[in-house]
């Protein structure tokens, strides 16, 4: 078992909420070998860094650093519930405004590419 499709089953439980608080949202999992053919389709392991860099507050995931990564992991397993609650739907809110903004750049893209041709022709 691979270590994308191990960290999917941790948070299964999460994946099921993020997709019922965006809607149209689709995380793919590593098991259902699907490519993403719209907006609106994530790999969900992709989700699960954002959120861990998110409670984190670090944009990269840097494993040469354990002290480091030891301590900030401590400070999140020390939260309490209502904070945890707070901080994941915050993400949720903030994960459902790049799905937003994924779902116009992907429709754009898929315009584009389809008139371009068109265009040095013409």
């Amino acid at each position: 078992m691979s270590m994308r499709h191990q960290v999917e089953l941790l948070f299964m439980t999460m994946q099921k909420k993020i997709e019922q608080g965006i809607d149209g949202l689709q995380l793919i999992s590593e098991r259902d070998e699907l490519k993403r053919k719209e907006g609106k389709q994530i790999p969900f392991d992709r989700v699960v860094a954002a959120y861990y860099s998110f409670l984190t507050k670090s944009a990269m995931n840097r494993r040469e650093n354990i002290v480091v990564d030891q301590l900030n992991e401590a400070e999140i397993l020390n939260s309490d519930e209502e904070k945890l609650n707070s901080t994941f739907t915050t993400f949720v809110k903030y994960l459902s405004y790049y799905i937003l903004f994924d779902e116009q750049v992907f429709q754009l893209y898929s315009d584009f590419q389809g008139t371009t041709m068109l265009r040095l022709y013409c």
